[in-house]
């Protein structure tokens, strides 16, 4: 309708056979400041894929939240596809969530890149968080915080620390290792 707020791009990044290191990516949908029935735009899916290399998250911000309106109508969460190996440092976030909330997933490895080093926030609003490979199987991981009332998955994970506030289903496939902090809230089944 006449009004809404823009939708956000579709953005793929894919490595050669060195690593990328992530800076910003904002898909998020447009804001309108119109209210009733007009809605905040859609956000884009994000897809890193790798060709070989790794993914450096250090002070990355991937932003694919659905866009805001004067009223409560807010476009959809995009979702973001983390494909090939990932590492993190410094102070990272991927935000996705939305009127309906985007996923976040991680279908390869993450690790530390200096061991207990970095924090990772993952903020999907309703949306599932899914760690499909091991975090922390080579360097451990540092700080991993989740905030999701969907389901998270979690593979093998080694860590300074985990923090997860859910409402949905936690489910824990291998074991977990921190040297810090684990905190597992759910509403759902753990």
């Amino acid at each position: 309708p006449a009004g809404q707020g823009g939708a956000g791009g579709f953005v793929t990044v894919t490595t050669g056979t060195g690593n990328a290191t992530i800076g910003a990516i904002d898909t998020s949908g447009g804001q309108t400041q119109q209210g009733g029935s007009i809605t905040g735009g859609n956000a884009g899916n994000v897809t890193l894929t790798s060709g070989g290399g790794s993914f450096v998250l250090d002070g990355s911000t991937i932003d694919a939240r659905g866009g805001t309106s004067a009223g409560t109508k807010v476009g959809a969460g995009g979702s973001v596809n983390v494909a090939g190996p990932a590492t993190m440092s410094g102070t990272s976030e991927i935000m996705t969530n939305g009127g309906t909330n985007g996923t976040i997933r991680f279908n390869s490895t993450l690790d530390g890149v200096t061991a207990g080093a970095g924090v990772l926030n993952l903020t999907a609003g309703g949306g599932n968080v899914t760690f499909n490979g091991p975090v922390g199987a080579t360097t451990r991981a540092g700080a991993i915080n989740v905030i999701s009332s969907g389901t998270l998955a979690l593979n093998a994970t080694t860590a300074a620390s985990l923090t997860t506030s859910s409402t949905g289903a936690v489910n824990v496939a291998a074991a977990v290792n921190t040297t810090g902090a684990t905190s597992i809230t759910s509403d759902g089944l753990v």
